[in-house]
């Protein structure tokens, strides 16, 4: 029938990102925004027991909590707070990283309701389109701040005080 023209070559060109200073930081941080989290009324503060870890990843587990503050994105906390969840170490092949498991608090978060488009809404945008282009997002997490009335609902626990 012809509806597909199946493209002849497919041309890959990757950027350098050296060739472009003022658009890709050194910065392992991002900016696209701030993140207000909004607990919903009448919501009970939990405060998690903390979790243990093997002696054999505590000093790992020590840089990356370093790694992360210098890099201004975690603080210490050395005050109560109302809401206190737990630390997971993750162990890959390329990085180990620390995430947080806030079970209690994201079930009392008033969410955003946010609609991605399906490949069908998408595709005929595109019909014309020539060039396309995938932009990683590394440490996608990273990318947002939280807003100050927000950061010390995300305290977790560490195995020491570093």
């Amino acid at each position: 029938m012809g509806l597909i023209n199946p493209a002849k070559e497919v041309m890959i060109n990757k950027i350098d990102i050296e060739d472009f200073p003022q658009i890709f930081e050194e910065s392992e941080i991002g900016d696209i925004g701030t993140l207000k989290l909004e607990v919903r009324k009448g919501a009970v503060p939990v405060c998690e027991s903390p979790r243990r870890f093997p002696v054999g990843v505590r000093k790992q587990i020590k840089q990356e909590l370093q790694r992360l503050e210098k890099l201004n994105v975690i603080r210490k906390v050395e005050h109560p707070t109302e809401w206190t969840t737990n630390m997971v170490f993750v162990v890959t092949p390329k990085r180990n990283r620390v995430c947080i498991a806030p079970k209690k608090l994201n079930e009392n978060l008033i969410r955003n309701r946010f609609i991605t488009p399906t490949v069908e809404e998408i595709t005929p945008m595109l019909s014309k389109a020539k060039i396309f282009s995938v932009l990683d997002a590394k440490n996608g997490f990273h990318q947002m701040k939280l807003h100050p009335d927000s950061q010390e609902l995300t305290t977790f626990w560490s195995p020491y005080l570093y």
